[in-house]
Parts: structure tokens; C-alpha cells; sequence
């Protein structure tokens, strides 16, 4: 009596496609592993790098905080100044971006959140040689934001994905607006208000560093990736 020693064709397509269900249900969930933890990886490596680099700043100014410009408290919109006179001089290599015009999406993607302007156009961040660009922005009510975008103009170019926020509002004194600022801070209100899949506010976007941060370096399953 002979033994069955060998797969038919049909037996052997039967498996490649169990073996293709599998694959296509697991490699998927793999990769957006792969990339949310690259992401956590990125963004606590920019948070640390700016911490340290305003805590240089701070031994610089021989002060506890670092003095906003006046022309950033009587302004709205992006403030490079800030970047100029405390940032880049701790950052070798530190230039301009130069490049095409891109807009930061917000994750809903039916806004977008900041966007990218080549220099001498004051909305053109500071770029880094490990690809890390930043922008200061002070907002009407006398905000002011750090915003940093962890892979440079490359894509996705998407709020909550490679570009986040930061506070780093002040001290506030009635009829003079922010003073100082001595560091980057998380965002304590309407976090899940601002991070998440289906808002179409501008600001969508502007609490996810403050989400991934308060969920332990996380991205949690309601974050909107």
C-alpha cells in the first residue's frame, strides 16, 4: 500500500491561501505597530532634545525663564524670532527650510493645522540635520505654541502623525500678555477634543503629543492614527 507522500496542486493553492488570509489580517496590524512605535520613539526624542536645548537657553539668559521678544507678544502667527534667539544657536546645522509649499493636515484631514513656507517667508520653520523641523506660533489670546514635526517635510504631513504641539504659554500679566516661558509643556484641557478622528476644527490635532504622552508613551486604540 502506497503512502500519500506529496501535496496535489489543489491542496497546495489551499494552503498558499489560508497562508494569504493569515498574512493579509496580521502584516497590516504589524506595520501600524511598527510606525506608531517609531512615532512614540521620534516624538520623545524632539521633546527631550527641545527641553534640554530651553534649559540651555535659560543657563544662557542667567534668568528661570526665558523672555518672549516684544515683537512676538504684539503679533499672531508664527514667531521665528523665538527660534532665532534661543533655539538654533544650541543646533549645528540648523537652517531654513527652503523647500516646496506643504500643509500640515489635521488627522480628520478636512482642515489643515500649520503649513510649511520656504524661507524668507516668516511661516518657513527651522530644519535640522536628523530631519526635525520646528515653528513658534503666538495666537491672538496671547498663546504661545511650539510645534515640531518629527520627519521634516516628508510625508504624511499630518497632525498627530509626524507633527505635534506643544505649550509653552507663560507667565500672564493683565495688560502686558506673556511674559516668560520656562518650558514645554503638555496641554491640560480638551485633550480628546483636539486629537481625534472626526473633529473639523482647525485645531484638530493640537492636544495628540499631550494624548500620547498622558497615555505613558503610548497610542492608544481611540487615538487617531
Amino acid at each position: 500500500m502506497q503512502h500519500k507522500t506529496a501535496y496535489t496542486i489543489a491542496e497546495t493553492l489551499i494552503t498558499i491561501g489560508i497562508i494569504g488570509v493569515i498574512a493579509s489580517m496580521t502584516i497590516p496590524n504589524l506595520i501600524s505597530s511598527h510606525q506608531k512605535q517609531v512615532t512614540v520613539n521620534k516624538l520623545k526624542a524632539a521633546y527631550q532634545m527641545f527641553s534640554e536645548i530651553m534649559e540651555l537657553a535659560k543657563l544662557q539668559t542667567g534668568f528661570e525663564s526665558i523672555l518672549l521678544p516684544h515683537e512676538t507678544l504684539t503679533k499672531v502667527g508664527n514667531a521665528p524670532e523665538i527660534s532665532e534667539l534661543y533655539f538654533e544657536p544650541y543646533i549645528k546645522g540648523a537652517e531654513k527650510y527652503k523647500g516646496k509649499y506643504i500643509q500640515i493636515k489635521t488627522p480628520s484631514k478636512s482642515n489643515f493645522l500649520i503649513e510649511y513656507k520656504a524661507w524668507p517667508h516668516e511661516q518657513a520653520p527651522t530644519c535640522m540635520p536628523n530631519e526635525f523641523c520646528f515653528w513658534f506660533f503666538h495666537h491672538e489670546n496671547n498663546y504661545t505654541y511650539f510645534i515640531v514635526d518629527i520627519n521634516g517635510p516628508k510625508g504624511p504631513n499630518t497632525a498627530g502623525k509626524d507633527v505635534f504641539m506643544f505649550d509653552i504659554s507663560g507667565k500672564y500679566k493683565p495688560g502686558i500678555g506673556i511674559k516668560d516661558i520656562d518650558s514645554i509643556k503638555l496641554f491640560s484641557n480638551d485633550i480628546n477634543e483636539f486629537c481625534n478622528k472626526t473633529s473639523s476644527s482647525i485645531w484638530n490635532g493640537k492636544t495628540c503629543a499631550s494624548k500620547i504622552i498622558s497615555d505613558g508613551w503610548q497610542i492608544k486604540d481611540d487615538y487617531p492614527w
